[in-house]
């Protein structure tokens, strides 16, 4: 079996295509960033085109920002938790902030996992016990 190899398009493959500097695609980008409309939609076209998806690691890298939340729960036995995290999430999503979910054990003992979340250099931490 042929593996498919996969190379992604950078935002400097859409800035050559749609003929604006590589800055202003990451203004497209950017929620409430300023950026002229006819600006945003040869980007936009060209980003179709190209299939270009924005790198949110390299964003990170940039701005010094995940835009991620971690919340650490210990068990789903509490049937009110899927309902706070349904909640959670849609609340920071229009945040422009995504959840990263961990499952700690039934003692609450959180260090460990302290340590594994830290490594996604999350904006924030909610602890559920």
């Amino acid at each position: 079996m042929k593996r498919k190899t996969f190379t992604a398009v950078t935002s400097q493959q859409v800035a050559q295509l749609a003929g604006v500097s590589q800055s202003a695609v990451s203004r497209t980008f950017t929620p409430g960033a300023s950026i002229s409309p006819a600006t945003r939609e040869k980007v936009l076209k060209a980003a179709r085109e190209l299939g270009y998806r924005p790198n949110a690691i390299a964003r990170s890298l940039n701005t010094a920002r995940s835009r991620i939340i971690g919340v650490v729960i210990s068990y789903f036995d509490n049937q009110f938790y899927p309902q706070v995290l349904e909640a959670l999430a849609q609340k920071l999503d229009t945040l422009n902030y995504h959840l990263l979910l961990f499952v700690g054990d039934r003692e609450g003992n959180v260090d460990r996992i302290f340590d594994q979340i830290m490594q996604y250099r999350v904006d924030g931490i909610v602890l559920a016990s």
